[in-house]
């Protein structure tokens, strides 16, 4: 991230752990209205056929694309740390991986002047729950 300056970054490896469990999908079956049940059937299908398959014991499907939202409604939930970011551009298997330096040192790393990003390490799953389900229960707007 040579050029972007001041962005937040939510990192796959926090992402994976905003999961939607099968017993939160049946809950929003069960009580959602409207546009809410459109979500078990979306859910199941990813569940089934490639969460279980390709990340065995996962308790439910990563929500990967609506937790950087989240934070919008309650960035309070998040821990953030500082740093420049470096990707990898290269062709081979490191293609697209991303290095932050956490270390705390005199200097932090910048990557050759690259500038200090946001970027989120953690997050309270309970809070994500809580605010998934009450804003998914809430009844359609007419």
């Amino acid at each position: 991230m040579r050029y972007a300056k001041n962005a937040t970054i939510y990192p796959l490896n926090v992402t994976q752990e905003a999961l939607i469990t099968p017993e939160m999908v049946d809950v929003i079956d069960k009580e959602g209205t409207g546009q809410a049940k459109l979500i078990k059937p979306m859910i199941d299908f990813y569940f089934e056929n490639f969460y279980k398959k390709e990340y065995p014991g996962i308790a439910g499907s990563p929500i990967h694309d609506l937790l950087p939202f989240i934070s919008f409604i309650n960035d309070d939930i998040f821990e953030y740390k500082k740093s420049a970011v470096w990707i990898s551009t290269t062709n081979d298997v490191t293609r697209g991986q991303s290095v932050a330096d956490f270390r705390k040192i005199a200097e932090p790393t910048t990557f050759d002047n690259r500038p200090i990003q946001r970027i989120a390490v953690e997050f309270n799953y309970q809070a994500f729950k809580d605010e998934f389900m009450s804003t998914t229960l809430k009844p359609d707007c007419p």
